[in-house]
């Protein structure tokens, strides 16, 4: 059960995870309307971290207002709102340097991801599913024996 329990939460933070890169590939597939953005207060970070600082900008023709990286004051951009907006700081895409820093997030969603789903199986699977996986692991386990075997030669 405690497998199970660890399991989800693994599973849940890898999901959380997943938003950056979905929003990757959304944004190369043209989703979200295009806005044009006045930039008012520049920065020089490409993307979300400890110590980056956002820049802000005003959309033109609707007055509202936007933050955005990697962007210096005065420019004029196109820019377009992420899909899944998640976390703290709430910003915008423009250009392939403020997009591409999403997908270092891939990393932990396997990290988390991986060991996540197995420990949702090992706590909550049934009898049944667990025994039509035993020989796919059997084989598994003697495949990473071998290749462990083969280099230590």
């Amino acid at each position: 059960m405690a497998c199970g329990c660890l399991g989800i939460v693994m599973t849940l933070g890898a999901l959380f995870l997943l938003a950056d890169p979905i929003n990757v590939v959304a944004y190369y597939l043209g989703y979200g309307e295009d806005i044009r953005v006045e930039v008012t207060q520049g920065t020089k970070s490409t993307g979300p971290g400890r110590d980056s600082i956002l820049g802000t900008g005003r959309v033109i023709g609707d007055n509202r207002t936007v933050n955005l990286y990697d962007a210096s004051d005065g420019d004029v951009v196109t820019a377009r709102p992420r899909l899944i907006d998640t976390g703290a700081k709430k910003y915008v895409f423009h250009g392939n340097r403020s997009v591409l820093s999403g997908l270092t997030s891939i990393i932990g969603v396997f990290l988390l991801g991986t060991p996540g789903v197995l420990l949702l199986l090992m706590g909550f699977a049934p009898v049944g599913l667990l025994v039509r996986l035993e020989p796919l692991m059997r084989r598994l386990t003697r495949a990473l024996e071998a290749r462990r075997h083969d280099e230590t030669r």
